[in-house]
């Protein structure tokens, strides 16, 4: 059975998965009224944390695998990034790679004239990401728009040139190692 045009803004912005008969904004209103504020607000928690998990895991493994790579043993640092790799498809820090602990500066971009563009539409972006999802925990990259991730990695590249043209090309090269290692093994 062919799902109504409605069925997806149902299942984000309200966490009706099945085909039914009420309209997206009567589902939306009946789902929200039945939750308090503060069920709300814990989702919202929520959400940024799952924007931000896994990132000492991250940094963690992949320092695990290089020691396994540089003991030769590439079949043991290929199993430990393998999850790695599939949990970056998940969460928008560490799916950004390296440039993507800059999310945590991104309220700084706000101060810096000629980043509070792109600082200010990357927070809208992420507000009107995470603030309508319904489901908790739903805020997964392929859930949202890929804006915020690759704003947060354009952002901190500008900044960085800004103060150091050097330093800059030097962590955007950190990054593309670690990167490259990261989907070589």
């Amino acid at each position: 059975m062919i799902g109504p045009g409605n069925r997806l803004i149902k299942y984000h912005l309200a966490d009706v998965q099945n085909v039914d008969s009420r309209s997206a904004f009567q589902t939306i209103r009946d789902k929200y009224a039945a939750i308090t504020w503060q069920q709300w607000t814990t989702r919202k928690i929520d959400d940024l944390r799952v924007m931000t998990q896994m990132i000492p895991e991250d940094y963690i493994v992949t320092v695990e695998a290089l020691e396994s790579t540089f003991r030769g043993n590439f079949g043991e640092a290929s199993v430990q990034i393998k999850g790695l790799r599939s949990q970056q498809f998940f969460y928008l820090v560490i799916g950004s790679g390296l440039l993507g602990l800059a999310f945590f500066l991104m309220p700084a971009g706000l101060f810096v004239p000629a980043l509070r563009p792109i600082a200010i539409v990357s927070v809208v972006t992420l507000a009107i990401w995470a603030g309508p999802m319904f489901q908790p925990g739903g805020t997964v990259i392929h859930q949202g728009s890929l804006f915020p991730e690759m704003a947060i990695v354009v952002g901190i590249v500008c900044l960085l040139a800004e103060l150091s043209q050097v330093l800059c090309i030097l962590l955007v090269l950190m990054h593309v190692a670690l990167s490259v290692f990261q989907y070589a093994v």
